[in-house]
C-alpha cells in the first residue's frame, strides 16, 4: 500500500508542475508560453476599422485595422472627400484643384469658373468682379466706349480720328448728314455725291402719281422700309431680308435701310425721310459699317 500511494502522489505532482503551479513540496513549475494574439480585421471600403482579433490563452489582443476612404464616387455629391486631397466630381474621384469648376472652400477657393484664366469685364461694363486665375474674386479689367482705347471688336474710334468726311459718334466712324434728292437723281453715300439715276446706292423718282426709292440699276442692292423708329439712326437694327429693288414707297416719317452698292461690303445707309413730294425727298442719313 505504501508503494501504491507514493506512485499516485508522484503522478499528481508531475501533472501540477507542468501546468506552472507548485509541485507537492517541490520547486516552482515552469510557466506555460502565452498564446499568439489574433490578427486585426481588414478595413472595409468606406467603412469603420475592423475589430482586432481576440487574444489567445495568455496572449495579447491583435491591433485593429485602419479606417478606409470613400473611393467609389457613384451617386456621391460633388465635393465629397474620396481620397487624400481628392474629391468626387461628376461621379469620379480626382484631385481638387483650381479650375475644376467646383468651388472648394476647404482649399480656400472663393470661386471656380472651370479655368485658370482671369477674364475681363464684358465690353461696356464700367466695372465688374471676375474669378481670377487663382480662384479668388478680383476686380476685372473694364473696357467701354470713352476709355480712350479703341477696342477693335466693338469700336472704330475712341478719342481718335476717323477717315476724312467721317465723324466719331459713340465710338463709331460714320458719315452722316442731310440730303435733298430731286426726282430722277441718285446719291452715292460713300462719296457724298449726287448724279443721274444710275449713280450711287439708290435713286428717287416720282412716277405714275407715286414717289418711290428705286435700286434696280447695276451695283444697287435694294431698300427696305423699317417703319417708324425711335432713337439714333445708327442704333437701328439691320434687317437680314426684305430688300426690294423695284420701287419702295417713300413715306415721310419712316426709316429705311439700304446696303451700300456692290463692293461696299458690310456698309449700310440708314435714313429717315423728313419730307417728300413729287419733286424732292429730304432725308437724314448715317452711312455705317455693320459686319
Amino acid at each position: 500500500m505504501r508503494y501504491s500511494f507514493s506512485l499516485v502522489c508522484f503522478a499528481a505532482c508531475f501533472a501540477l508542475s507542468t501546468g506552472g503551479l507548485l509541485g507537492c513540496g517541490d520547486t516552482e513549475g515552469t510557466g506555460g508560453t502565452a498564446g499568439d494574439g489574433g490578427s486585426g480585421g481588414m478595413a472595409g471600403t468606406g467603412g469603420t476599422a475592423g475589430e482586432g482579433g481576440a487574444g489567445g490563452n495568455g496572449g495579447m489582443s491583435g491591433m485593429g485595422g485602419t479606417g478606409g476612404m470613400v473611393v467609389d464616387c457613384a451617386g456621391m455629391p460633388d465635393g465629397t472627400e474620396c481620397d487624400v486631397d481628392s474629391i468626387c466630381l461628376a461621379g469620379v474621384c480626382g484631385l481638387s484643384a483650381c479650375g475644376d469648376a467646383y468651388t472648394d472652400a476647404t482649399a480656400l477657393e472663393e470661386c471656380d469658373d472651370g479655368n485658370t484664366v482671369t477674364e475681363a469685364c464684358t465690353y461696356g461694363e464700367m466695372s465688374c468682379t471676375v474669378c481670377a486665375d487663382d480662384c479668388t474674386n478680383q476686380p476685372g479689367a473694364a473696357t467701354y466706349c470713352g476709355d480712350g482705347v479703341v477696342q477693335a471688336r466693338f469700336e472704330d474710334c475712341d478719342g481718335t480720328a476717323c477717315p476724312a468726311t467721317f465723324s466719331c459718334v459713340t465710338c463709331e466712324c460714320i458719315r452722316s448728314g442731310i440730303v435733298d434728292m430731286a426726282s430722277g437723281t441718285g446719291y452715292d453715300f460713300s462719296l457724298g455725291t449726287s448724279g443721274v439715276v444710275t449713280h450711287g446706292d439708290f435713286y428717287f423718282l416720282f412716277q405714275s402719281g407715286a414717289v418711290r426709292f428705286w435700286a434696280n440699276n447695276v451695283g444697287m442692292q435694294g431698300l427696305v422700309d423699317v417703319g417708324v423708329t425711335s432713337g439714333a439712326l445708327q442704333d437701328v437694327p439691320i434687317p437680314a431680308t426684305g430688300y426690294n429693288k423695284q420701287g419702295v414707297l417713300a413715306l415721310a416719317g419712316h426709316t429705311y435701310v439700304s446696303p451700300g452698292e456692290q463692293g461696299e461690303d458690310d456698309w449700310f445707309i440708314i435714313f429717315f425721310l423728313n419730307t417728300v413730294d413729287s419733286t424732292n425727298a429730304n432725308l437724314t442719313y448715317v452711312y455705317v459699317n455693320r459686319p
